[in-house]
């Protein structure tokens, strides 16, 4: 299995993922690893990852990059024979773009970061590779033939020869295209040439939103396709067909989904109701069926347990299980994942209530340490005046509600203030405690999500949450991805 997808969240080191698509697809890596399953996956190696964030006097997220140094993440470079870095090119415009991939190691499964940083590309195809989701919509398009047609091209130099292709979210569709060429190229004719790569190919969509999916116009991808076009024995006029609803509208947008769902053997969303939300959102390419027919199911998003596990649960389970030697098949985290093993949490012979709600607590005294630890390293880095006590700040008592999520607006995030009496109530309850956390970043072109981070910010400095649910100088700076917004 080839696994495409724009992002890839392994570890906070390599910061190439926004947020769940990438989180999952890092999973779905190393659950292949521990399966032993045939997977290579295929991403983008972006050289200033994904933005920083900082709060400004005014509440407002603002961004900022760093430069990512390859010889000091775990990375290697993919060699040629000659022992140097491989490089292919994709056409892209008018140009043939070089580009070459570092491979990361996840576990036993190696995951492919195509790299445009080449010197004897342009600059700006040279940053093609240099932040997640960056630039405008031709940048945009540029990203995604290199990740789809690029891939595939890296994938064929390398000799690895997938039986399935699985695109993650429309980004990488544009790799339909290059098996298209591929077999048209071989003498197959373009009803054929499609059979097979909707044989050859799986989608998971993930975005509720209409906004949230790819569409290029025309013109763009006349730019974006004009040497690419020339390769291929297609008729482009058909293969833009194959990203509008209405194939005869010749000025509909192309949409990168359409593309996924019209060549893919199978489809499925991330949860039982956006399975729901997408089959009613993609109705209209599938006219002639009732909306519940539309051929797009779900498999409801996971997790790779043991990568999520902190070392605290780790040595409480490694207590609890341990009955062999660390590689053998009775070590603990070989028995986590069977079914057998969560029948026996209903047992208070193999562990208590009282044990659970032990565990429990010291990870949200764990929690609020570094939350204190972290605010004040941000404390000292800005120079801030006040004097805080950190070591009063958050309850380990309290119950704790903690938001971590993308800024999207469709998230949410403030929706618990619109009853904003009945949580300032709540919090002044001296006998139940409570307090909330929240962590996360608006993209930066998201404005609206912006302004659901400063209403939150606000709330905790100005209203009658003041006092109750935060502090204001813990408020003034976020530190990076894992840090958040506390109230």
């Amino acid at each position: 299995m080839a696994y495409f997808s724009a992002e890839f969240g392994f570890h906070e080191t390599l910061p190439i993922a926004a947020g769940g698509l990438g989180i999952l697809a890092g999973d779905h890596a190393k659950s292949a690893s521990d399966l032993g399953l045939g997977f290579v996956g295929v991403s983008l190696f972006y050289r200033e990852g994904y933005f920083q964030q900082a709060i400004d006097a005014n509440n407002w997220q603002t961004d900022y990059y760093k430069l990512l140094n390859p010889a000091n993440l775990p990375l290697e470079p993919v060699l040629n024979e000659k022992g140097e870095p491989l490089v292919c090119r994709v056409d892209i415009a008018l140009n043939s773009v070089a580009f070459q991939a570092w491979r990361v190691n996840v576990g036993r499964v190696p995951v492919y970061l195509l790299d445009s940083n080449r010197p004897e590309n342009e600059q700006h195809f040279r940053d093609l590779t240099l932040r997640v989701y960056g630039g405008d919509s031709t940048t945009r398009i540029m990203q995604e033939m290199l990740l789809g047609i690029g891939g595939v091209l890296l994938l064929r130099a390398l000799g690895v020869q997938p039986s399935v292709f699985h695109m993650n979210e429309g980004h990488a569709a544009f790799l339909t295209f290059e098996l298209l060429r591929e077999k048209m190229a071989a003498g197959k004719n373009l009803p054929d040439a499609l059979s097979q790569t909707k044989a050859e190919c799986i989608f998971t969509t993930h975005t509720p939103v209409e906004a949230g999916h790819d569409r290029f116009s025309p013109a763009l991808m006349d730019y974006a396709m004009a040497k690419f076009r020339t390769q291929t024995p297609a008729p482009f006029a058909e293969l833009m067909k194959l990203g509008r609803v209405n194939p005869q509208n010749e000025q509909e947008a192309f949409c990168m989904t359409v593309l996924a769902l019209k060549l893919s053997r199978a489809a499925n969303a991330v949860s039982e109701l956006h399975g729901q939300v997408s089959r009613q959102m993609w109705h209209s390419l599938y006219p002639d069926k009732p909306v519940d027919q539309v051929p797009i199911g779900h498999i409801t998003n996971g997790v790779h347990l043991l990568g999520w596990m902190k070392g605290t649960v780790r040595r409480f389970w490694r207590q609890k299980l341990d009955r062999g030697p660390a590689d053998s098949k009775s070590a603990w985290d070989a028995q986590i994942n069977p079914p057998e093993f969560w029948q026996r949490m209903a047992d208070p012979q193999f562990i208590s209530d009282e044990e659970i709600w032990a565990l429990r607590y010291n990870l949200r005294r764990e929690l609020i340490e570094f939350a204190r630890r972290r605010l004040l390293i941000q404390h000292h880095r800005l120079n801030e005046g006040d004097f805080i006590a950190f070591d009063h700040l958050l309850n380990p008592d309290a119950l704790t509600i903690g938001f971590a999520r993308r800024f999207a607006t469709y998230k949410r995030a403030p929706l618990i203030f619109q009853q904003l009496e009945n949580i300032v109530r709540l919090t002044r309850d001296k006998t139940r405690r409570i307090q909330f956390v929240f962590a996360g970043k608006a993209h930066p072109r998201d404005d609206d999500g912006k302004r659901f981070i400063q209403h939150i910010v606000h709330l905790s400095k100005y209203s009658d949450l003041q006092g109750h649910l935060g502090l204001r100088r813990e408020l003034r700076h976020s530190c990076g991805p894992a840090d958040g917004l506390r109230l």
